[in-house]
């Protein structure tokens, strides 16, 4: 079975996607501190055919321009309007109305969403969630001037590690699916994870 088929399995659908290090860095002055071809390549593999959501200043550092294949919903007070193109890519500025109308809509973009930054962005979403796939990046960064994401690391909080996801990474990186203890299954395909979810 295969790690999508076993999404649909436990009826995943509000995600957050993250690339963090070893201190809990996941920005330097508006755009990432790294560049790792392979985590680039996961991420648009897991995201493309759903939705995103950003807030302004990561819609920003991407080059104001939605990524393609996907719904992209941005969050600002300040932005009026973006790009619609073919997947109805939109500006709100309350992350309940974003989440809302994706899970109302019952299109082929709307079957999950991804919550993809920045740091404010995370923070409120994580009580929304149930679901972090989470790229763990070796070393720290962004000291004294970096963006930090806003519960780390998540095990401090109500979140367990599901499965590592098995990839290539020259890099060392380390894929892998959080999910929330109130959520979290510990067995997946039959297989014991080796940790007890409460009951």
């Amino acid at each position: 079975m295969s790690l999508f088929n076993n999404m649909e399995r436990y009826d995943i659908k509000s995600r957050i996607i993250v690339a963090v290090s070893e201190n809990g860095c996941i920005g330097r002055r508006g755009s990432l501190p790294w560049h790792f071809s392979e985590d680039l390549k996961w991420f648009k593999e897991v995201t493309t055919g759903h939705t995103v959501i950003m807030g302004r200043k990561t819609w920003q550092s991407l080059g104001g321009k939605p990524l393609p294949n996907r719904r992209n919903i941005v969050l600002s007070g300040l932005l009026r309007t973006i790009p619609k193109g073919k997947t109805g890519n939109f500006v709100t500025w309350y992350l309940p109305a974003a989440i809302n109308y994706v899970e109302n809509k019952h299109d082929s973009y709307s079957r999950e969403y991804f919550i993809i930054g920045g740091a404010d962005v995370y923070k409120a979403a994580l009580p929304l969630v149930n679901t972090v796939f989470l790229t763990k990046v070796p070393g720290e960064y962004g000291t004294g001037d970096g963006t930090f994401f806003p519960l780390w690391p998540l095990e401090s909080g109500d979140w367990q590690p599901q499965w590592q996801i098995s990839r290539e990474s020259p890099n060392k990186l380390e894929f892998w699916i959080y999910k929330k203890l109130t959520q979290c299954s510990r067995f997946v395909d039959g297989v014991d994870n080796g940790y007890q979810c409460p009951s």
